[in-house]
């Protein structure tokens, strides 16, 4: 059985097309993280409901991440 070549450059395209929509609906552009605030340089798989933020604020010692400032503001309370 012979198996069918595919053409490489139609591969690379769809991978790209495939990489372009998702960096699309992930729209996380910066995380603030302690006193840094740090724009990010390629996309990263949050979960769907943080998809529509475009920064993220992060707790410097667990790394929990959270859509709103006032968030992490009580989550260091705790």
């Amino acid at each position: 059985m012979v198996a069918a070549l595919q053409d490489p450059h139609a591969e690379d395209s769809k991978l790209s097309a495939l990489e372009k929509e998702h960096e699309e609906t992930t729209k996380v552009k910066t995380i603030e993280l302690g006193k840094f605030e740090i724009d990010t340089w390629y996309f990263s798989p949050y979960p769907e409901e943080f998809s529509s933020s475009t920064k993220l604020y992060l707790c410097e010692f667990c790394l929990k991440y959270m859509k709103k400032k006032k968030t992490l503001q009580r989550h260091k309370v705790r």
